[in-house]
């Protein structure tokens, strides 16, 4: 490793293959070599992507993904995975030695750092996570692509900075030798009620702006007070309150400037004076719904609008003997969801409310009984279509779900909450495509969803010529929606449908 190169900068020249600052230099025919492999797809930018999950079948294979161009014939895919690719190195920094009158008092050099890496694909299923030995090496197992990030986050926040780095090529095992995290910027204030009191357990962490790599949180002292460490650049400040607290979470943009010994950056969390909202949770008939060991009836309140701070924040309280719940809460407008245990045969509901400096007592608060309904699904032709499963899922609460498979008369029965679900219905053969709808069941408890025949998605899998037997295949969109899966046969074949077209509902 080259003494004139700073770790940071030695990183980036490893991958450029810049001599004496490591052997493990990436050339192109490497990445002419990745480019056989068919990985070179990942770069696609429009249409569907494929996710390849191999089986126990195929050791050594990791989850991967290859994008379908929308211009092309879905059919008769090849589809090339490759064995996976050891990234390895070793982790040391300058560990500052933090003191309450001077935060910058120098510290030991090149020791190893307690620390999490991730590597991350972007929009892909491939990657993979590990942590640092104690000497700070680290070994971690991907399948090989392009346009890999890797987020470094130690253990101790006060310490060393976090850090991020991109691999635009990773063809082969390659080690990047030392990774050095330098002293970094302290970021230090102190988090504070309005009143200048201190919100016990409150937690702080930096967010990069530019990749959206979370930093390690940060505990404040007794006194309100906190210390990160960054790298100049762009950041997130997120302030959250402690878990099962009434204290917002709230942020603010910060930037890192490299020329400054330090940045102090204090947030006001807003007032400390909460108000109590209390009710009880009834059934229909009007008893109380207490929680138990086996089951929790749940209150959530999520705040929609605070009224003198900007941030989010949700409460959660489980219900006491008769079903009696109280949560403290900051003023502004809230939206109070009430939610059985799943297997209850009570129904989700909701309420929004305004809160005050004023206690407020709602009373009684009623969970409805679920509801039966029977789904008919029909084939791309009108028949009744038997063996598809169907799926219900709350699109809000707890997204609880609920499925069964239709009969010989192509009906699906089932209970749910009378609320709004999302239904999808995936037929057991290639026929016809994942189909979805959206109902109410409060009103529909008798839908019809016809089955979209769909666009053909087929082809074989194949690792260094031989076929990846029995792994999953899925077809999701770039916000991860599932419009498709499979699992391939003994020779590494796959066939399905996906949707192009919405489904039909009749109430």
């Amino acid at each position: 490793m080259s003494p004139a190169l700073p770790g940071r900068l030695c990183l980036l020249a490893v991958l450029a293959g810049v001599a004496g600052c490591s052997d493990a230099a990436l050339h192109t025919s490497d990445a002419g070599a990745l480019a056989d492999t068919g990985m070179d797809e990942l770069a696609a930018e429009d249409g569907l992507r494929l996710d390849i999950f191999p089986s126990d079948a195929t050791p050594g294979l990791r989850p991967q993904s290859v994008y379908l161009d929308p211009a092309t014939d879905w059919t008769g895919l090849d589809v090339a995975v490759s064995p996976s690719v050891t990234l390895s190195g070793q982790v040391l920094g300058f560990v500052a030695n933090p003191v309450s009158s001077n935060p910058t008092v120098p510290g030991q050099e090149d020791q190893p750092i307690a620390a999490r890496i991730d590597v991350v694909m972007p929009d892909s299923v491939a990657g993979g996570s590990t942590t640092t030995a104690e000497d700070g090496r680290f070994e971690v197992q991907v399948p090989p692509g392009m346009n890999y990030r890797i987020d470094l986050v130690p253990e101790q926040t006060d310490r060393v900075p976090f850090d991020t780095m991109t691999i635009p090529v990773l063809a082969s095992d390659l080690d990047l030798g030392i990774w050095t995290l330098d002293y970094g910027v302290p970021v230090w204030g102190r988090v504070t009620y309005s009143d200048d009191s201190v919100p016990r357990g409150a937690t702080v962490q930096l967010i990069d702006a530019t990749w959206g790599t979370p930093g390690p949180h940060t505990t404040i002292d007794s006194d309100g007070w906190y210390m990160l460490r960054a790298y100049p650049g762009d950041y997130t400040l997120v302030v959250e309150g402690r878990t099962g607290g009434s204290d917002p979470t709230i942020t603010r943009p910060v930037t890192v400037e490299g020329t400054a010994d330090d940045l102090r950056v204090d947030m006001d969390v807003g007032p400390s004076a909460r108000a109590t909202l209390s009710g009880t949770l009834v059934d229909g008939q009007g008893f109380g719904l207490a929680s138990d060991r086996n089951n929790e009836y749940r209150v959530v309140a999520t705040a929609v609008d605070l009224r003198d701070v900007t941030g989010t924040l949700t409460v959660e309280r489980t219900t006491a003997a008769g079903g009696a719940f109280e949560l403290s809460l900051p003023a502004g407008d809230w939206r109070l969801d009430a939610i059985p245990p799943y297997d209850a045969g009570l129904s989700p509901t909701s309420l929004d409310l305004t809160i005050s400096e004023a206690n407020l007592d709602i009373g009684e608060l009623v969970l409805p009984t679920s509801t039966g309904i029977d789904v008919l699904v029909r084939t791309t032709d009108g028949q009744p279509a038997p063996g598809v499963l169907v799926v219900a899922r709350e699109t809000g609460f707890d997204g609880y779900t609920y499925s069964a498979t239709t009969d010989a008369a192509g009906i699906a029965s089932f209970d749910v909450p009378r609320v709004r679900l999302e239904l999808t219905a995936t037929p057991p053969t290639d026929s016809a495509a994942i189909t979805r709808t959206v109902i109410d069941a409060a009103e529909v408890q008798d839908p019809t969803i016809d089955l979209i025949r769909g666009v053909p998605v087929s082809g074989s899998v194949v690792a260094q010529g031989e076929p990846v037997s029995y792994a999953l295949v899925e077809v999701r969109d770039a916000r991860g929606e599932l419009y498709g899966t499979a699992i391939t046969d003994g020779d590494g074949a796959f066939s399905m449908r996906v949707p192009l077209s919405p489904s039909t509902v009749t109430p």
